[in-house]
């Protein structure tokens, strides 16, 4: 898992599954969370 904060807009979790699949979640400052798939399978 990759972590990286991102000034004024929040924080972004970056997760890798054991077969490749990526996805990055970011948490915003105003409390909503946003779901990318970056690469899948």
């Amino acid at each position: 898992m990759r972590i990286s904060e991102l000034p004024e807009i929040g924080t972004k979790y970056e997760i890798e599954s054991p077969k490749g699949d990526k996805v990055a979640v970011i948490f915003l400052t105003t409390g909503e969370i946003e779901l990318y798939v970056l690469e899948g399978v």
